[in-house]
Formats: C-alpha cells, structure tokens, sequence
C-alpha cells in the first residue's frame, strides 16, 4: 500500500464540517468532540499506511503482503509512542486538534481552514512514518521473521528519494528537490536555504502547508 487514505474521507469530512457550520455554533461546538475523534483517526491511518509503504519500498511486497491480517509481517513494527508524537507534533506551539479545535470555536474559522490542517498534517505524519522506518532499518532493528528467507542488510545502506506530484501545483522550492536522493538520515536542501528530513518537516511554515509530495525508500 503506496498511498494515503483516499481523499474521499477528507471529501467527507468536508460534507460533514460543512453540515456542522451550517448549524450554527452551538451546534458546531457541540459536533466538535465527534469531528476530532474521526480526524485522530484519519491521521493514525496515515501513520500506519506510511508504515506499510516504506517496509513494502524496502522488503517487497511479498514479505509485507503474504501475512495473516491479525498478524501482520512488518520487519520494522510500529512503536506507538513515535506515532503519538508524529501524530500530536506540536507546530509553530499547536497541534492539530488544537488548531481544529479553535476554528470550531471560532465565528471566523471555516471548513477551508479546518480541511487545510487535516490534509497538511496527513501527509506530514505519512512521510513522518516512512522515514521512522527507513532509519530504524539503516540502524539495523529489524524484526525479520521469514525462516525461508535470509535478512536484508540494510544497515547504513537506506536512502530516501524526494517525489512531487509532478503537476502545475508543485511549489518552486518542491520541484528543484524532485529526485533528489540522500541518506536517510540526512536533510534535503532547497534553493532558500530551508532544508527537510522529509515533506511537511521544513522551518518555514509556507512550505509544508498544503504539502502533497511524499519520499521513497531505497538501499544503496
């Protein structure tokens, strides 16, 4: 599994902020608890779909795949508390459900702004979990349970690729990283001198907001 959550479930959650705006802010107020559970959900998928992804780029799908689904194979397992602080990162001092929170409670916030946070923070917690993998294994902590197959060497041999969408939207200082390729544990530079362990990971806020592009996995 190479992709976020479809957008399908932003398109609903959208209907749904929607249908709470327009039911006054009494009534918002009142759906938001129902609102911030269902997006604490959507973005833990978008932790443990990164997680898939990136130990597919390394180990292959058959590895990842050819498992019993109470039991999956993942030769670099998920730590529930990285997930916690990927998934609460506090940014510029608020975390999502802060800021989700405020824009409910606020006459001025919208659904717009609500939509932006969710899909920025999506995107920032899937790379987030790939590159979590990428290093655990150039570390070396893999679990490999495979008794047919031998364990990848990957210590010190993991890279991560920067990939856009490769559309009109691509930000300038995006496009100059498209392809670029460096050590896992190393940061991607752009042409302003921001620099990123991974999309969504960069100082300057105005270049991660609305971020789509994602990294790849690869030994050298």
């Amino acid at each position: 599994m190479d992709r976020l959550p479809p957008f399908d479930q932003l398109a609903v959650l959208r209907s749904e902020l929607e249908s709470d705006f327009a039911a006054g802010p009494e009534e918002r107020k009142r759906r938001k608890k129902d609102r911030i559970d269902e997006i604490l959900e959507m973005l833990i998928m978008a932790y443990m779909y990164g997680n898939e992804s990136a130990n597919t780029m390394l180990f292959g799908p058959d590895i990842v795949d050819t498992i019993d689904p109470d039991e999956p194979n993942r030769p670099v397992r998920i730590d529930v508390d990285d997930m916690n602080k990927s998934v609460f990162k506090d940014i510029a001092g608020k975390d999502w459900e802060q800021r989700v929170s405020e824009y409910m409670d606020d006459e001025n916030g919208t659904v717009d702004d609500i939509i932006r946070v969710v899909d920025t923070d999506m995107n920032r917690i899937y790379n987030d979990s790939v590159l979590d993998v990428g290093e655990k294994a150039n570390a070396g902590r893999v679990e490999w349970s495979d008794e047919d197959l031998p364990a990848p060497d990957t210590k010190d041999r993991v890279m991560k690729t920067w990939v856009t969408m490769a559309d009109d939207r691509v930000r300038d200082t995006h496009q100059y990283l498209e392809g670029m390729s460096v050590p896992v544990n190393g940061r991607f530079f752009t042409y302003d001198n921001d620099s990123a362990r991974y999309p969504g990971d960069f100082a300057d806020p105005q270049n991660n907001c609305g971020c789509r592009c994602r990294i790849s996995l690869s030994m050298a």
